[in-house]
């Protein structure tokens, strides 16, 4: 393992804990501190979905299985604007409102 040395300072409460921590261990307070690191390096760097993802609904419960088949003609409808709107389970009508979707 390729390693940095490294100065941390700590407070001299937060000292004693990690040096009794590391003689009950029998482990190094330097190998404590670099678990501590790694441990915490992980999960701050761990993506994070972005909170809208989940948040809607489209009350089609098969809408992933079937996009293909309700999509099937999307764009190439007769309406003024060339598109159709989907409405669920093969529902579809013109969208004439505020040009292409």
């Amino acid at each position: 393992m390729n390693m940095i040395k490294t100065t941390v300072y700590l407070n001299a409460a937060d000292y004693r804990k990690l040096k009794s921590l590391a003689a009950d261990q029998r482990r190094s307070a330097a190998e404590l501190v670099r678990e501590a690191v790694a441990e915490y390096a992980a999960r701050a760097t761990r993506r994070r979905w972005p909170q809208s993802i989940g948040m809607g609904d489209s009350g089609v419960p098969d809408l992933a299985e079937r996009y293909e088949d309700m999509m099937d003609g999307f764009g190439r409808g007769d309406g003024e604007y060339g598109a159709v709107a989907v409405l669920g389970y093969g529902e579809c009508r013109p969208r004439m409102a505020r040009g292409p979707l």
